[in-house]
């Protein structure tokens, strides 16, 4: 995943564009009926932003609260998905 700018999309292997969290939680969703043990661990750790957004809502956190929530919450989450995704790449790709 990254942000629409066209010099962040990956031009070292095929890729499926996804420009925020839910395109790409969705775009995982629809992959998992083909390869059910690489998506379901992402999508495990790419809904826990989701979670934890609705419980900083339910806190009544403000914006600057819920970044704050977001930053201890979801991003370790976030960092594992990440790394588990790279070595993906990396185990394909011989790295």
């Amino acid at each position: 995943m990254c942000d629409a700018l066209s010099h962040n999309i990956p031009e070292t292997h095929d890729t499926i564009v996804c420009h925020c969290l839910s395109h790409g939680f969705r775009n995982f969703d629809e992959l998992q009926g083909f390869y059910p043990e690489h998506c379901l661990p992402i999508m495990k750790s790419r809904s826990i932003p989701f979670k934890m957004d609705e419980e900083s809502k339910q806190l009544g956190h403000d914006a600057k609260q819920r970044l704050i929530y977001h930053q201890k919450h979801s991003r370790p989450a976030m960092l594992e998905a990440r790394a588990y995704m790279e070595n993906l790449l990396s185990s394909k790709h011989g790295h």
